[in-house]
């Protein structure tokens, strides 16, 4: 395919399209944020009032954007994210693994818990974090 026919093909945006794209993608992560799914809000206080306030000091934010990519909760630190997995994440598994992967190129580390764990099973949520906490601190002490 010739520079020509690729040209006709594939667009880039223009600065005003690039700028409405963020504001669009901004306001809907700032909807979640505010618009938490059950589940997520109950992780967010396990995570808000068991690892934020007593634990290492390390602070996870709500709906963080990294690399294009909307992440649950995110330490930026540790740079580790939290997924819960609801319904919908049952037919995006492929998804969620080239997703996952493309974040892993950056150092991401994501750790994810389907709501029944978050609901039923909220002690293992509690020390799965903590111990992804202490190993990327134990990943990065051992890189410097």
């Amino acid at each position: 395919m010739s520079l020509a026919e690729l040209s006709q093909i594939w667009k880039p945006y223009t600065h005003a399209q690039w700028i409405r794209r963020r504001q669009r993608k901004k306001e809907f992560i700032d909807n979640l944020r505010h618009n938490m799914p059950p589940a997520q809000l109950k992780a967010w206080n396990i995570i808000r009032y068991a690892i934020n306030f007593k634990h290492l000091g390390y602070w996870f934010c709500r709906e963080q954007e990294c690399y294009g990519y909307s992440i649950d909760f995110y330490c930026h630190q540790l740079k580790l994210g939290i997924e819960i997995d609801g319904p919908k994440h049952k037919t995006t598994e492929k998804a969620d693994k080239y997703r996952e992967q493309n974040l892993a190129k950056y150092g991401i580390e994501l750790v994810r818990f389907t709501n029944h764990e978050v609901y039923n099973q909220s002690d293992y949520v509690y020390r799965t974090i903590i111990k992804a906490c202490e190993d990327r601190i134990k990943e990065f002490q051992n890189l410097y």
